[in-house]
């Protein structure tokens, strides 16, 4: 038992999710209503907690400042004034000048094992004649229930009421419940009331009855937030104009969605800090140099005569000597030799430039500079550039296939034993098993295929919201600011970030660059060129512009966004990659809420994960062990390539829930930039300001 009540049992990740800290939930058989409340439970693992704690901060910093300033901007000067306490948590997320702040030393990492609850809202009413009656808390129930129960002035029966906890309450976008009950007394001064139910059962034809007998007073099912109320009243006696429905609230049955919305992120951790530093704004620089080096941009080599210099400035002036004597022999040997001169000459100024000696002497293209000056506006999960060193610290770390009879990764035309096809140990049935693999690759457009046995996966909740899971939500025809709440401290007032770190099998799959090339030219985005040897990536970056937290203008119905490399490059990603989800869900035995994306644009590349903290009991290589390459000519398959309900997939250009659209908790990126489209011919998406149709990825590779 915690000290607010018992404890709530279930998994970790249901407890950090489905059951976190406010949620209004009601136990199986569906009687009573409860709320979970924190309780001070173990603290996260302190090996890792450091690292992990800096990219949770960084990324609630970035989380508060985008929610801030899509509240903020909820409507235009022609409506009613928006305030900061009406779109963050007051206490946990403004500073004393109501501008959005984190301070990290207000709230703990918990793992989320525990979650205290009690019963609330305590509002009952009668199963038989509809009269309510509510308790202000538990200590009043305990003391007056029993005279409740022995009331007999039930107009129904005669009798005893059937006192039932009543499964609707009274929500709004502030973040705060009520009881559904009336907000003030009957003019006559009577305090009791009837819930008067219609027929058709919905909200807005239900009503209050006064109980007093001969008065025949109602109410209508309204009741004004009280805090919003408090805060518009004081700005409406100072003059500013505000409308009545920014503070009434809505009736919700508490088992709906709406009336509560877990606020969740998650990242790949980094195996040390060092990522940080190269992030910070004082080293665009050096992060542009990295970024040249990772997408093969050309760099200038340093003349003799500044290498030279610089390492005689280094007090090193006797390794240019060692160098400049194989620079002469090189001159003087035939080529097979000279050749093995240059690689050594090569590695003995990377060397020197690894260890400071030497500058890079590169100069960095002009796009590039601006889009790394930028990115410090970028939203996080979207931002090419932090993605594209994600990947490369992926690639040195995860990525590299090793030996062993259990590797970590291996590439999946030669799995180790224990996840082979059966009969593959031949080998003739492993040539055949290897010919139809790479012939379904190549049908994807996929250069490379990977499987993870462990990828480093952390999820956090950190708050929650009512009515809409957005900053913004319309109600009764106003735009309204949904008010980002944290949850309630649990101990020296530090607030609970509840921490999942999960450790589960997944797949890495890498697009063939010349294919997406072709693709995009294909789709009215002709002439990218990568001059000498660049990368696809070094374009992405420099053409990019930030899609926004929330993929806002993705979301209009007007067709006003034009195309560009990055939108079609990440649609294109995102929709092979749910695609890929919807398809191994139907072999792994899992449902498509228990996996997880994340897209890597710049390196045409994502991860598919099982998400979970249950032990991972090996579905996905299982999976492939039982069916391999049946699962990717799945991919395929026409009715893979269609929608069962047509309409919006088939005919506008889209994706709906019937097909490749993924919970909420699965989708990185709010189920936006899909669309069906961009893998088979079809029509443009909505948001494409070119109503050309598009041409589909397969279009090319099944060529």
């Amino acid at each position: 038992m915690s000290e607010k009540g018992p404890i709530i049992s279930r998994s970790k990740v249901q407890l950090a999710l489905s059951y976190a800290p406010g949620s209004l939930f009601t136990f199986e058989g569906g009687k009573g209503c409860f709320l979970s409340v924190p309780i001070l439970t173990n603290a996260y693992n302190s090996n890792i907690v450091t690292v992990v704690a800096q990219q949770i901060e960084e990324q609630m910093r970035e989380i508060i400042s985008n929610w801030f300033q899509a509240g903020m901007r909820t409507r235009d000067a022609s409506g009613p004034p928006v305030y900061p306490r009406q779109v963050l948590d007051r206490a946990a997320f403004l500073d004393f000048r109501e501008e959005p702040a984190f301070d990290m030393s207000q709230f703990i990492l918990l793992e989320p094992t525990q979650i205290g609850y009690y019963p609330d809202p305590l509002n009952f009413v009668c199963a038989d004649c509809g009269l309510l009656h509510k308790y202000s808390d538990v200590d009043v129930y305990a003391r007056s229930n029993e005279e409740q129960k022995n009331r007999t002035d039930c107009k129904k029966t005669g009798g005893k009421h059937r006192w039932v906890q009543l499964d609707v309450v009274f929500a709004h976008w502030s973040g705060n419940y009520e009881p559904l009950f009336p907000e003030r007394p009957c003019q006559c001064g009577n305090n009791e009331f009837y819930l008067i139910k219609s027929n058709t059962g919905v909200f807005s034809d239900w009503h209050f009855k006064c109980s007093k007998e001969g008065c025949p007073s109602t109410q209508e099912l309204t009741r004004r937030d009280p805090k919003t109320k408090e805060l518009l009243e004081e700005k409406i006696r100072q003059g500013t104009v505000h409308q009545p429905k920014e503070m009434l609230m809505l009736p919700v049955s508490y088992r709906a969605s709406s009336l509560y919305y877990v606020q969740t992120d998650r990242f790949i951790p980094y195996p040390d800090a060092a990522i940080f530093e190269l992030l910070r704004p004082d080293k665009q620089d050096d992060l542009a140099g990295e970024l040249m080096t990772i997408y093969n941009y050309p760099q200038r080599p340093a003349s003799d005569d500044e290498m030279k210099a610089a390492l005689e400035n280094a007090g090193q002036g006797g390794a240019y000597v060692v160098y400049a004597g194989m620079k002469t022999m090189k001159a003087a040997a035939p080529a097979d030799v000279a050749s093995h001169f240059q690689e050594q000459l090569d590695k003995m100024v990377e060397d020197w430039r690894q260890k400071g000696w030497l500058e890079r002497g590169v100069a960095i293209p002009d796009e590039l500079s601006a889009r790394v000056r930028e990115r410090q506006d970028y939203t996080r999960r979207f931002d090419p550039i932090r993605l594209g060193i994600e990947h490369s610290r992926l690639q040195e770390k995860k990525l590299q296939t090793a030996g062993g009879i259990r590797k970590q990764i291996f590439d999946l035309l030669n799995p180790p034993p224990d996840v082979a096809p059966e009969g593959t140990s031949k080998q003739e049935v492993k040539e055949v098993y290897q010919e139809r693999l790479r012939t379904v690759l190549g049908q994807l457009g996929v250069s490379k295929f990977l499987m993870l046995r462990e990828l480093d996966l952390v999820q956090y909740s950190y708050g929650y919201t009512r009515v809409s899971p957005t900053p913004t939500t319309e109600q009764k025809g106003l735009q309204m600011p949904v008010c980002l709440r944290s949850f309630e401290p649990v101990a020296r007032g530090q607030r609970p970030l509840y921490v999942l770190h999960q450790k589960n099998e997944a797949f890495y799959v890498q697009l063939d660059e010349a294919m997406v090339l072709t693709w995009l030219g294909a789709n009215q985005l002709p002439g990218l060129h990568l001059a000498n040897g660049r990368k696809f990536g070094a374009s992405y970056i420099e053409q990019y512009f930030d899609f926004g937290p929330y993929l806002d203008d993705y979301k209009s119905q007007e067709a006003d966004v034009a195309r560009t490399i990055c939108n079609m490059t990440y649609m294109l990603l995102h929709t092979m990659a749910h695609q890929f989800i919807v398809t191994i869900s139907e072999f792994s035995g899992l449902e498509q809420g228990s996996f997880g994306e994340y897209l890597f644009p710049a390196d045409l590349a994502f991860i598919v994960y099982r998400s979970g903290m249950t032990p991972d009991l090996g579905n996905l290589s299982s999976m492939w062990r039982n069916f391999n390459v049946t699962v990717l000519e799945q991919l395929l398959s026409a009715n893979k390539l269609q929608c069962s309900s047509g309409s919006l997939c088939d005919h506008r250009g889209g994706a709906c829930p019937g097909c490749i659209m993924l919970p909420e908790t699965t989708c990185i990126a709010g189920n936006q930039l899909l669309s069906r489209s961009a893998l088979k011919n079809g029509p443009a998406p909505r948001w494409s300001l070119q109503r050309e149709d598009l041409v589909g990825y397969f279009t090319f590779t099944t060529a």
